[in-house]
């Protein structure tokens, strides 16, 4: 769920279900532990996991809305498919660029990724679309 916020503390939008913006419908897997942050052009990028997000278990999932909580696009994977594996704990961070493309960059664990019981860390660059 998200929900704006004036400075204040007075609601700028009724409480909205982020995982309803993947397909339309709201999703029948479990999704959480997500992270937010807004980039320099007023994009609020949010991450988490989704426990059905891949063929090789949970995925880690970045959606980017504009100012007003609208979404941009539908949801999509940060981590590729060949990553085996259970991806989990995401966490997001606006990065800056001088020529004013927003990106940000994503942190995830992946459980089992070299051996069973074994955890490894992963950062991907992402670009986001412009704002329209």
């Amino acid at each position: 769920m998200a929900r704006a916020f004036k400075n204040d503390g007075t609601p700028l939008s009724s409480e909205i279900l982020l995982t309803k913006q993947l397909s339309g419908l709201p999703s029948v897997a479990a999704q959480g532990n997500a992270d937010i942050t807004v980039t320099s052009d007023g994009s609020v990028v949010v991450v988490y996991e989704d426990a059905e997000g891949d063929a090789s278990g949970g995925s880690i999932q970045l959606l980017q809305l504009t100012p007003s909580l609208d979404a941009i696009d539908t949801a999509r994977r940060v981590n590729e498919n060949e990553i085996p594996g259970t991806q989990r704990r995401p966490r997001v961070a606006a990065a800056f660029d001088p020529f004013g493309t927003p990106w940000v960059l994503v942190t995830f664990e992946d459980v089992d990724q070299n051996g069973p019981g074994t955890t490894a860390g992963f950062v991907r660059p992402v670009i986001l679309r412009r704002l329209p």
